[in-house]
């Protein structure tokens, strides 16, 4: 009777799966019950996993997209930079085509020069006034004329011709595109604007006196490192020898149509203030931030999160020979992948890069994670 009720015999025990089978088949309706139930777990916790995942997903592109969002106003100080940079190297370009002209087409011309020594008397037709960014009495009103102890006799002619370009001169040092902008380099003018001759002749803006005995600028090594080079040529940042900021020099020779050399030109750009021209506020978390030469080497850096000082350091080839190597190295090796941005993980913080192409340098920012 029991076999023929489907039921387990006592002396033929069922293995498990045999004993589940039966039971299912004995109560259909609870069994029925139960595999919807299981099947309804399985849906929800798949459904879960899903919407789990999507979140996980969408979580991890809005953070891609805040750090696209973080090395790209790194990218925009960077450009800031380049810009600045661009535009005092088209003002060398310009002032390289007038001083050109001038001393292969002007003809002599006799006109009243200003020398140091003139700006040593007060007088009307030499003010000199005191400015914070100088070392001693300046004047706006001309460029001072130098000319050095073994000058040659070309020297003449050069020191009456280059009094020509005196207004391009003035008009350079105060160009917007270069002294004025409504970025983080506002306080950014250029510092000196002069061109020496091989014949021993500087013509220098704005006016000092502040030139040592037997100055000649063919000995010095921005006039000796540009000859025979084409283009402008970005020398070492380095301090003012009054005010604070950095001053970064550009150079470029200037040719006759055969060749020969007919003078240096030079510009002093000035990096007024370090600590605003660096720091990038807009950054969620911002830490820290360095400027980096294309060997990374530091050239400037704020100082770090714990000093509880404003002013930003510098390192400066005038100062130090020696400059300080960056100390991420996973930086270095994310550049050789990615040159121009990017952002390298760190244990406790990231940094956001970008290059400054003009210079080969390179902006550094570090945050919080």
């Amino acid at each position: 009777q029991r076999y023929l009720r489907g039921e387990e015999l006592s002396v033929y025990p069922d293995p498990f799966r045999k004993k589940v089978w039966r039971y299912l088949a004995q109560h259909q309706k609870a069994a029925s019950v139960g595999v919807f139930l299981l099947f309804s777990a399985v849906v929800a916790l798949t459904a879960i996993e899903v919407i789990r995942e999507a979140q996980r997903k969408q979580d991890a592109a809005e953070h891609a997209q805040k750090i696209a969002e973080q090395v790209g106003l790194v990218t925009q100080r960077a450009q800031q930079f380049d810009a600045r940079v661009r535009a005092v190297e088209n003002e060398l370009s310009h002032l390289a085509g007038a001083v050109e002209h001038v001393l292969i087409l002007s003809p002599e011309q006799e006109a009243p020069l200003l020398r140091p020594k003139d700006l040593e008397k007060q007088s009307k037709n030499s003010p000199t006034t005191e400015h914070s960014r100088y070392a001693g009495p300046i004047s706006f009103q001309r460029p001072v004329i130098i000319r050095a102890p073994e000058a040659d006799p070309q020297a003449n002619l050069d020191e009456q011709r280059l009094h020509l370009v005196e207004d391009d001169f003035k008009h350079a040092y105060s160009s917007t595109s270069i002294g004025t902008s409504n970025t983080a380099f506002d306080s950014t003018p250029l510092q000196w604007i002069y061109v020496a001759t091989p014949s021993g002749v500087l013509l220098n803006y704005p006016a000092t006196a502040d030139f040592p005995k037997g100055y000649d600028p063919r000995k010095l090594p921005f006039y000796r490192q540009t000859i025979g080079t084409i283009g402008p040529v970005w020398g070492q940042l380095h301090p003012p020898r009054n005010g604070a900021g950095l001053l970064l020099p550009c150079h470029r020779a200037v040719y006759d149509t055969k060749k020969r050399l007919l003078a240096i030109l030079g510009i002093d750009f000035r990096l007024g203030d370090v600590e605003k021209a660096l720091t990038l506020d807009s950054v969620p978390h911002f830490q820290r931030a360095w400027l980096l030469d294309k060997e990374n080497l530091i050239i400037a850096t704020t100082n770090a999160p714990n000093d509880v000082s404003s002013k930003a350091q510098v390192t400066a080839p005038a100062q130090a020979l020696k400059l300080r190597p960056f100390p991420h190295p996973e930086l270095i090796e994310e550049r050789r992948i990615s040159p121009s941005s990017g952002e390298v993980l760190l244990k406790r913080s990231r940094l956001l890069y970008a290059s400054i192409p003009a210079l080969k340098w390179v902006y550094v920012i570090q945050t919080g994670l």
